[in-house]
């Protein structure tokens, strides 16, 4: 009876190593940034390192006003993965759209491109225009 305790604790155990962590080379790259961020820390983060400020609204959402120097790719063109390609993975994106689901979406799609830092405005273009940031119409 013991050893039959003893053969079942064994191949529990080979199961529990078994289901361990992933190999390194399927993560995620450990160096890649991706955050979701107050528009605080989004304009702070901007005005220390610079990089690309990409508005993923649509034509008619940008008549309300863009952050200044912002690029549009329209989140709903069938173009819109292509037009991803076009910008620099090496450089930090700042993304933003009208309250942060397009954008957290196109976050995650630069992170599978192996683009190296995006960050995210949580909450969209009005937390920064409420937090008195400079808005171009």
């Amino acid at each position: 009876m013991r050893a039959l305790h003893i053969f079942f604790v064994s191949i529990l155990s080979v199961q529990l190593l078994a289901c361990g962590p992933a190999a390194d080379n399927d993560q995620v790259n450990q160096d890649q940034i991706t955050q979701n961020v107050s528009a605080e820390e989004f304009h702070r983060l901007y005005t220390e390192k610079g990089g690309q400020m990409l508005d993923v609204r649509t034509a008619g959402e940008l008549e309300s006003g863009y952050i200044p120097n912002a690029v549009n790719i329209d989140f709903y063109s069938n173009l819109f993965e292509d037009k991803l390609k076009e910008l620099d993975k090496t450089k930090p994106v700042f993304v933003y759209c009208a309250a942060g689901g397009r954008s957290g979406k196109a976050m995650q799609m630069m992170a599978s491109m192996n683009f190296a830092e995006v960050y995210n405005l949580s909450g969209g273009f009005p937390t920064w225009e409420e937090a008195g940031y400079e808005v171009q119409k």
